[in-house]
Order: structure tokens, then sequence, then C-alpha cells
């Protein structure tokens, strides 16, 4: 078998044939005119066959095209004709077919006989091609395709090439499902594939699910990739108790690659039609790169709630220069039930407040600077009042970086000046101005086995008040405070089981002493009991905020050990123990606050690690050694053997403030999964039970099918709104890989309630693009 390759050069005019050539299998090739070498033969040709180079006018294209063939002849300038085996090769594409006559004058390929056409994402093949190289157009009959980034396949009476990577398809079939039988198709009189601009169009398009159709659409457009287009979104569906049952069909514009928006009506059966619309932005302008998104919504005459509701985010970013920058936030809802009765989360269900803020921030030599205004609405729910909390109009900060001292950098010192105006909504609470400094010495001695780090701070704070409370020692507070922080690492080599591990050891201290001083007289703006845990177990100050300073002369005391795997170095396992020992009693609280009537705090444990690479485990209790009793306990675990399996178990226990009633336990199990159970059948659950009040907080539950190009997810989930009331939704939702997602979407609700969820896909190594921002209708154009 001879094989002859011919290549196309337009980009000069220099050696030309001056007859027609004529090569075959039997005969060696005797073409007269000058010949030039362009490269070696395809592997396996004969030894000794240079290729042609034949050199066409400059006007064309710059772009050389490669024939091979078993048998070729051609004339300069006029045509090639090749049989056997031919291989048609540019840059952009190649071409295999048996027959292949090539009209150079008019750029034209025509090849017969199991022709085929691939580039790099397109695979289209068929009986009969005809394809103009220099306009990208042509067709082939009765093809077969394979197209795009999602393998979109089918068959087709004929098929357009009406541009570069542009199709269109005559009376075909349309599917993402690699199969002779598909579980989902489209019957199309035309569909127009753009891959330039990522859209497919379809024109009477019918809808098949196994076999079954269930739509008609004159005229349906979907993505062909992850790019933004202006259209309807898919439709979404739910069904709830406190709404009804619900349609939303958003429509998307795509109004510039900087900006865009997205107006959606939503449908309540009982309570009407709720307009929601959102828009993004991203603008240069002469004050600087600006970002933001603005979502209001507005639901006229609620039949539930016998009035109009309305909500509204802002959230913008201005950079006017590099250390320069505004973030304006705003927040508001009509009524305290708004996100009660129309959202779907208990993260929004419990909101409680929602701030409106204005803040500047200059950041230069590694300063920082900035001034904020900052107020909030607050959200009552009857059965359990909300006190709101203090409004910063305005708020100014002053920040310095760490500097760092002497010859070997090891003093330090830093220090945050504020001065804030607060106001509360009502006369209930005095409002009043703070000024405070909090200003630090350190001395820190590090080495790779230890660190001793002495410090001393200065804690001023001044009020002005009005309103219900005098002025104490002037309103000013003056607070010393000392400290030493010292630690140490130890490591070591150890087995567990014959697993090679290498074991740290790492002991903590940290001695604290603040004086008393006098400050239940002075208002408390922001300062609350910090909670009790490892971390804050080194801080300084037992309260966050500045309207306390905790009086004390205590001793913190920690040790962590970790084993680390030997030949990874990953950890594997941590343990850690902490405690606080007091060297003096309690005079300083805040409201509520009862106090310490012991030398010592709880002890601290915790254990977590990663028992297997499926496996992950972790506990932690704060334990009242006096009492014999566990204030706090939590304990939980993962596993996860390999992608959509996973299994989490939790269980949490905690003792809180005392009541009339004596102290109360609140205890709470949460139990999610995500698991095979026959097939491709996977259920989904969630359980969070509230054991103390005998009542479920949130619960899921729901199954998935995998079709390999199509998922259907099943899934309810019952809500606690408030403390007295809950809800009930469905969601519905048929995904069609790479064409749509039509029904209730519940992936949001899935990601959130379940850690370790994966969106179940028919093969986890192929790249998929997530359409659940893309849109996948357009309107009808009947032109």
């Amino acid at each position: 078998m001879l094989a002859l390759s011919v290549a196309i050069d337009a980009t000069a005019q220099s050696t030309a044939l001056s007859q027609a050539s004529t090569c075959s299998a039997s005969a060696p090739c005797a073409c007269e005119a000058p010949i030039a070498a362009v490269g070696a033969t395809r592997p396996g040709a004969a030894s000794g066959v240079s290729p042609l180079r034949l050199v066409k006018g400059a006007d064309a294209k710059k772009e050389i095209t490669t024939i091979i063939a078993v048998e070729s002849k051609g004339e300069n300038e006029r045509f090639i004709e090749a049989r056997g085996n031919v291989e048609v090769r540019t840059p952009s594409r190649e071409v295999f077919t048996d027959y292949l006559y090539y009209d150079i004058p008019i750029e034209t390929l025509r090849a017969k006989g199991n022709v085929s056409i691939r580039s790099w994402q397109d695979l289209i093949s068929g009986p009969e091609l005809e394809y103009k190289r220099d306009t990208s157009t042509g067709f082939m009959k009765s093809p077969e395709f394979v197209l795009g980034l999602y393998k979109g396949r089918g068959k087709a009476e004929e098929l357009l090439f009406t541009g570069e990577d542009q199709y269109r398809v005559i009376r075909g079939t349309y599917s993402t499902c690699n199969s002779p039988n598909p579980a989902w198709r489209l019957d199309v009189g035309t569909l127009d594939v753009n891959e330039l601009t990522g859209v497919g169009t379809a024109k009477d398009a019918k809808v098949y699910i196994a076999g079954v159709p269930v739509a008609w659409l004159p005229q349906f457009s979907f993505p062909l990739k992850n790019e933004r287009k202006s259209g309807f979104l898919a439709p979404t569906y739910a069904t709830s108790e406190a709404r009804g049952f619900e349609l939303q069909v958003p429509y998307y514009l795509n109004l510039a690659p900087n900006y865009d928006a997205t107006i959606t009506p939503r449908v309540m059966t009982k309570r009407g039609v709720l307009f929601n619309t959102e828009a993004r932005y991203l603008l240069s302008t002469p004050l600087g790169a600006a970002s933001g998104r603005w979502v209001g919504e507005y639901l006229p005459n609620d039949r539930e709630a016998n009035r109009d509701r309305t909500a509204l985010n802002i959230q913008h970013t201005q950079s006017f220069t590099p250390n320069l920058t505004l973030q304006l936030g705003f927040n508001r809802v009509s009524d305290s039930r708004y996100f009660v009765d129309l959202a779907d989360f208990v993260s929004i269900t419990s909101i409680t407040t929602l701030p409106r803020e204005a803040a500047l921030t200059y950041r230069n030599f590694d300063w920082t600077f900035k001034a904020r205004a900052q107020k909030f609405q607050t959200l009552q729910d009857p059965s359990a009042i909300v006190q709101p909390p203090y409004d910063r109009v305005p708020q100014l900060t002053a920040e310095s970086p760490v500097y760092r001292f002497g010859t070997d950098k090891r003093i330090e010192f830093n220090t945050v000046s504020e001065l804030a105006r607060f106001e509360y909504p009502n006369a209930v609470k005095p409002s009043g101005n703070r000024t405070y400094n909090y200003s630090s010495l350190a001395y820190r001695y590090d080495t790779p086995g230890y660190f001793v780090v002495p410090r001393v701070s200065l804690h001023s704070t001044h009020y002005k008040i009005n309103g219900l409370f005098d002025d104490v020692n002037g309103g000013n507070r003056v607070v010393p405070i000392a400290s030493v922080d010292a630690g140490a690492f130890f490591d070591r080599d150890t087995s567990i089981f014959g697993q090679s591990f290498r074991q740290s050891l790492e002991p903590r201290a940290m001695f604290t002493y603040i004086p008393f001083r006098e400050q239940n007289e002075l208002p408390n703006f922001d300062t609350a009991l910090a909670d009790f845990n490892y971390t804050q177990l080194f801080n300084e100050n037992r309260y966050v905020g500045q309207d306390r300073i905790g009086d004390t002369a205590q001793l913190s005391l920690g040790l962590t050990s970790r084993f680390f795997d030997a030949e990874s170095q990953k950890e594997r396992l941590r343990f850690t123990i902490g405690n606080r020992i007091y060297f003096n009693r309690q005079r300083v609280t805040v409201l509520g606050e009862t106090p310490r009537d012991s030398n010592s705090t709880d002890l601290l444990l915790a254990a977590q690690g990663r028992v297997t690479d499926a496996l992950y485990v972790e506990a932690n209790t704060q334990f009242d050694a006096e009492r014999a009793r566990d204030e706090r306990f939590a304990v939980g675990l993962r596993y996860s053997p390999e992608r959509s399996r996973t299994l989490n178990l939790n269980y949490r226990s905690i003792r809180a403030l005392p009541t009339l009633q004596g102290s109360v336990r609140v205890r709470q199990i949460d139990a999610s999964a995500q698991w095979p159970i026959y097939r491709n059948l996977y259920g989904v659950g969630r359980l969070n039970f509230s054991l103390s009040d005998r009542r479920l907080t949130e619960g899921v539950i729901g199954v998935e099918y995998d079709g390999c190009c199509y998922v259907i997810r099943a899934v309810a989930q019952r809500l606690a709104t408030s403390t007295a009331t809950a809800t009930t939704a469905f969601f519905v939702q048929l995904e069609l890989n790479g064409l749509a997602r039509v029904g209730t979407n519940p992936l949001d609700v899935l990601k959130r309630n379940i850690p370790g969820y994966s969106v179940l896909y028919d093969n986890p190594t192929r790249r998929r693009v997530d359409n659940s921002e893309t849109p996948v209708f357009t309107p009808w154009n009947p032109n």
C-alpha cells in the first residue's frame, strides 16, 4: 500500500505542477514536475516517497492542508483526486473518506463513502460530504454526529455546515445519552448548533423520555457550554403548607458582559404572585472599579397576610484606589414574618436582625482606618422577644500593624483606637459615645522547640452617656493587663497497631492578670460573655466587646498531642485537654451572668481524627469536675468511602442558663446521608431533632436516580419556621444532562443539609458544567 501526502500551502506561489500526476500502489510515482519534500509520510508507507507540495495563490487562507491516500492524482491549481483510506488534515479539522475530489479554485471538498469529519470536539459521519474550506459551509447527507462540550449526539436527514463551528441539523434527533436507545431525546424539524455562542436552538421540537413524548415546543434553546445568554431559565415548581403550589419562571437578561439581571415571577396559590428581580454588575467608573448586587421582591396583596409585602437587599463595593474602598449593604423587609412565610431554609427563617451599613476603609503603610455607620432592622417573634442591637452611627476605627523593634525584631507593639456613637431604637436603654484605645507591648522569643511571649497592655475607655445613666468616675475606665504566654513542641516516632506515626506533644500555659475596675454602672453597648472553648482559653479577656474587661488572676493550661502519618505526613489524630485555674474571685459580670464560685473552669476535652481514609470522628466536652457533669458534649462522625456515599451522625448537648424551673439541658441529634439503595437509585435525607423539645427542627428525605444522561430527584422537607410553626415543602426535578433542569431544584437543600453531598452524574471523572445559572429557554419567535 502506497501512502502519498499532498499539502496545499496558500502562502506563496513558487513550485508548481505543470501536468497531472498519477500515483498508485502498483506503479512508482511518475511526477514530471519539480517536487519539494515537506516531511515524512504516514507510518507504514513505502520508503523513499516524498509528499507533494502544491502551491496556490496567496489570496486564500494561510493554512496547510495535508492529503494522505492510497491513490491520488492532481493538476496544478485545478484539482486533487484521491482514493482509498483518504485522510485530509488541517490545523482545525480532519476528514476521512473512501473517495475525495478537491476543487482547488473554489476551495471545495467532495467526499463519498464512509465519510467522517472531525474537529477538536465534534465528530460527524455519513455517506456523502460537500465542504467549502474558505467559508466553512457545506452539507452532509444522512449524518450521525457528536457535537460540543456535552457530546450531544444524534442522526438527521441532512446536516448543513453554516460557518466555523456552526451547524444546522435537518429533521433529526439530539440527545446527550451515549446509548443506541437514549433515555431522552429531542426530535427536531431543525436544530441550529452555534459553538461560538454556545447556544443550540431547536424548532418544531418534541421531547421524548423513555420513548414517550412529553412536550412539544415550537422553539427551544439550550446551552452548549457554561456561558451566559438571555432567555428563560428552567421553570421550578414546589409545594408547601405556607404557600401552596408554587411556580417560578425566571427570565435572564444578559445585558452586557459586565452586568445582567434576572426577573422571576413566583406564583403561589395561597398568597399570590411575588416578583423577584436580581441585578449584578461590574463597572469601571471615573471613581474606580465597582461591583454589586441588587435583589428586590414585591408581593402585592398577600392573600394570607392581607397586605403588600416587600424585601430589598443591596450590596455594593467601590474601589476608589487600591487603598480606599467603600462597601454598602442594605437589607429591609416589610414585616417580621417575611422570611418565616416566604423562605425555605432554617438559616433564613431564623434571621432576627438585618444589618444596614456603609463602611469606608483606607489602608496605607499597613495601617487600617475605617469609618462605618451601621443600623439594624429587628424581626420580632411573638413567642421569643428579640432585643434589638445598638446602632453605630458612626464608628471610627484606626488599627496599626504589629511593629517589630530591636536587633532581633523580637519586641512587638500594636495599637487600635475607636470612637463610636451608639443609639438604641427606643428609650429603654441609654445612648452615648464610647472612645477606647487598646495598646500592647510584647517580647516574642521563638525557637523551633518552644516560645515565650510576655505582654503588657493598656485598655482605656471613655463614655459620654445621654439618658438613663449618670457618669461614673467621669465615664472613664483604664485597665492594665499583663500576661505571659509560653509553649513547647516535642515529637517522637511511634507506632499504633503496626502503623508508623510521628507523635507531637504540645504543652501550653498562659498567665493573665487584670485588676478589678468598677464597671457595673457603665453601659453595655456590644459586650457578651465569650463562648468557652480551647481558643478562648488563651484569650486575655473572657468577654467579647469593649464594655467589660473581666478582672482575673488566672492560669490557662493546655496540652495537644497529634499523630502524623509517617509516610504522607498528614495529620491523622488529635487529642486536646485544657483548663483554667483562677487565683481570685470574679467581681465583673454582664447581665444574666452568674459569678464564678470555684477556683477553676470546666475541663475541656477534645479528640478528632481521620481513623481511616473514609471515616472521620470528632468528640468534645466541657466537663464540670466539681458537679461531676458535662456542661457541653458533642460527638460526630462522617463515613464517606467514595463519591456519593456519605453518612453523618452528630449528637449535641448543652446545659442552658438556669431558669425558674432549674437548669435546662438542650439535646439535639442530627443525622444525614446520601447512599445508594439499589444500583443507580440513591437515598438522601437528614433528621435534625431536638430531644429536649421533642420537636423536629428540620427534616429532609428523598431519592435520586442516576440514569446516566439524566437524573431524577424527589425530596420532601419539613422546616421549623419559628418556635411555634413549621412548614413542609416538596421538590421534584428532572435533569437532562447538557439540556435543562426542569422542576423544583432541591440541590441547595441537599448541599446545605448533607455534609459531603455529591451531585449525581453519570461519570464522576468526566468534566461537567453546572447549568443551574445558564438559561435554557428562549421566547418563541415564529420568524
